[in-house]
């Protein structure tokens, strides 16, 4: 959109002194404002650049705020699970294509490790039949086509698909201009921002940093995966129920990362040192550098 290679871009990230790491400390929202006064740390002398937050702590706010936000969907998952559940009991198939971004297919895919597989992976629209259910991040002519013909359509939001609830002109038109109003019967919000990056360098204007995809979608992934199989076991399931306890364990366990923090400052400093000195074999670590924290997180809750 701006002409810019994210990969390449960040390679003048590291270059402005510690990359992620370069953050002031002396905000009063800071994790380690409240002692400074009394506990000065060897950063104090770093340049900052007029950042207010370290890096990490950004994106970790931003985390926060995505999972805060996917807890007011809950409503919607317990209809949508209700729906789904229902579709499978009578011999339809639940279908999910909502993959769209760094990580995500990863995270989502059938194939990884405790996925019960209740929901399948498919990469096309001919496929789906009357009666089945698709969540999917896809806008276009061959979701509306299987709408049309009877499969029940979610489009589940994310930064990379036009639609009609962010600023328009932001992203590349959807085929034949068409919104997720469109070809869905309902709507999911995965509350990714639309220009997803959560970290905000006042060095690099045109784009965010550290993709947000994952957090939104990986986590409504699951939480859908979790209620449906409930409802499928339970011969009298709540409406809501493992969603909400799958989102309370993630909001617990990612707010924990907090207490890893200062060792995560120390660990980004001495990688950013290293590949800016090209130590052999340290190349691949900017990939690491590029989508630090979703790596954290997700690893954390695994």
């Amino acid at each position: 959109m701006f002409g810019l290679n994210r990969r390449k871009m960040f390679g003048t990230v590291v270059s402005f002194g510690t990359g992620i790491a370069s953050r002031s400390v002396f905000n009063s929202n800071s994790l380690w404002a409240s002692s400074y006064e009394q506990n000065q740390s060897k950063w104090d002398n770093e340049y900052t650049w007029g950042h207010t937050m370290l890096f990490m702590e950004e994106y970790h706010q931003g985390t926060m705020e995505i999972i805060g936000c996917l807890s007011g969907e809950l409503s919607h998952v317990g209809d949508l699970t209700s729906r789904a559940a229902n579709v499978i009991k009578n011999g339809g198939t639940v279908w999910n294509s909502m993959n769209a971004g760094h990580m995500v297919g990863f995270e989502v895919s059938e194939k990884v490790r405790g996925n019960p597989k209740i929901m399948k992976d498919h990469t096309n629209f001919e496929n789906l039949n009357k009666g089945d259910m698709v969540f999917t991040n896809q806008c276009n002519k061959a979701v509306k086509a299987a709408r049309d013909r009877g499969v029940y359509v979610v489009c589940v939001t994310v930064n990379y698909i036009n639609n009609e609830f962010r600023p328009q002109g932001f992203t590349i038109p959807n085929e034949d201009n068409l919104m997720l109003k469109d070809v869905s019967n309902e709507i999911l919000h995965s509350h990714v921002p639309y220009y997803q990056g959560l970290v905000h360098a006042p060095e690099i204007p045109e784009i965010t940093l550290c993709p947000s995809t994952n957090t939104g979608l990986g986590t409504l992934y699951w939480m859908l995966n979790a209620e449906i199989a409930n409802k499928l076991v339970e011969k009298s399931p709540k409406e809501i129920d493992k969603s909400a306890e799958y989102l309370k364990i993630v909001t617990k366990r990612i707010e924990r990362v907090k207490e890893h923090m200062p060792l995560i400052r120390e660990t980004a400093i001495t990688m950013a040192h290293r590949i800016r000195a090209g130590e052999p074999g340290l190349s691949k670590v900017l990939s690491t550098l590029v989508y630090p924290a979703t790596s954290i997180m997700w690893n954390a809750v695994q």
